[in-house]
């Protein structure tokens, strides 16, 4: 029996990054919580939406500072693509949560790539050197 788009995803991440899995008591404050795809077109005052591809997904960490180190490094950059790709990113209590919207699947998946590879990155260096967290 074949798995779920969500579950494929949900498996790509937990392979990709790093304490996401939360089966591994050593790298359990990292995990992610949610996984959330759309592909649909939504209708407003008679005109399609313009960003139908959705991707949201929450990234739980260890404490409110390390989410927001994290969250801090990820908004640096823009997007390449603002007038196709929407990017929201922001903490709440120990959670990262990510949205993007976008025009197009091909951007979409473009996007989600890069923005994986820097938040894998970032969670290492927070799990190696520790975060504000463990300076106080």
């Amino acid at each position: 029996m074949g798995l779920t788009e969500r579950e494929e995803v949900m498996a790509d991440v937990k392979e990709d990054v790093p304490g996401m899995t939360g089966d591994d008591a050593g790298n359990a404050h990292v995990e992610v919580v949610g996984v959330k795809h759309k592909e649909e077109v939504v209708e407003y005052d008679g005109r399609e939406d313009k960003f139908p591809f959705k991707c949201s997904f929450s990234v739980k960490y260890a404490s409110h500072e390390d989410a927001n180190v994290v969250r801090n490094t990820m908004i640096v950059d823009g997007e390449l693509n603002p007038g196709k790709v929407l990017r929201e990113i922001d903490v709440n209590d120990c959670l990262l949560n990510v949205s993007f919207r976008s025009a197009e699947a091909r951007l979409l998946r473009a996007v989600l790539s890069t923005f994986m590879d820097v938040l894998i990155l970032a969670t290492r260096t927070i799990e190696k050197f520790g975060g504000r967290s463990s300076l106080n």
